[in-house]
């Protein structure tokens, strides 16, 4: 079922882990199978962590390469969060410790590589953490790769994805492909007036009609990605609202 919300100016509608160390888009992306866990000596504070935090530094293995990713919460609803291009984990980390302290468990993911692989394992590791149902939730880049990756991911089943700005088209993904494969309800986000972006995120909904719950929700402006939680201060709220619909 498609829906569509249009507002204004406020809201738009496995493995052990072990301490880490260390170590969009198809317009120009404006954004100005398993993981193993590997053991470190230090912890990676990614720039933005400290105290407690640094106890939620981790690294897998994604197709032989080390991947970064805070991991916090509790919970058997899993949230896999991933970042735009020209930002990092940080950008989530906000996010990340408010959906912790609401009872999911989250994984922010350092994406270096095939942001598709990432998602994928970072939902199997989560698996393996104990949870039984995952949320996919990405800006820019990582919400093109939330929308072509969960169609992939069997274990824990996607409960809903959430797709800021993602574009159609980004290094070989193909959201729009994959929305119209997608069977779980899905959020589409995007700025008015954030060129290119806003179309895609269009274009991507349309495709979702087998989705149950698609909904497409645009706000003023052109901020892109997660920049939108700062420009408007209700967003973040009703992403929550969709996300608390499929917990």
């Amino acid at each position: 079922m498609l829906r569509t919300r249009s507002t204004t100016s406020l809201v738009l509608s496995v493995l052990s882990v072990l301490p880490l160390a260390a170590g969009c888009a198809g317009h120009g992306d404006r954004e100005s199978g398993g993981a193993r866990p590997s053991a470190s000596k230090t912890r990676d504070d990614f720039g933005c962590l400290s105290g407690h935090q640094l106890d939620g530094s981790i690294e897998f293995e994604v197709g032989g390469f080390p991947v970064g990713g805070y991991l916090t919460g509790k919970g058997t609803t899993g949230v896999v969060l991933s970042h735009m291009a020209n930002t990092d984990v940080c950008s989530w980390v906000p996010q990340a410790d408010q959906l912790a302290a609401e009872g999911y468990r989250v994984l922010a993911v350092q994406s270096i590589g095939d942001e598709t692989a990432e998602i994928t394992a970072a939902a199997g590791l989560l698996a393996h953490k104990g949870v039984t149902k995952v949320i996919l939730m990405g800006a820019s880049k990582g919400g093109t790769a939330s929308v072509a990756a969960a169609p992939k991911i069997t274990k824990p089943p996607v409960a809903a994805v959430i797709n800021l700005s993602g574009p159609s088209l980004y290094q070989g993904m193909d959201a729009e492909k994959a929305a119209a494969r997608l069977t779980v309800p899905v959020l589409y986000v995007a700025a008015k007036l954030d060129s290119g972006f806003a179309e895609d995120v269009k274009a991507q909904y349309k495709k979702s009609r087998r989705s149950p719950d698609a909904e497409l929700n645009l706000v003023d402006g052109n901020a892109h990605g997660t920049d939108m939680f700062g420009v408007h201060p209700h967003l973040w709220q009703d992403v929550k609202a969709f996300m608390a619909e499929y917990k």
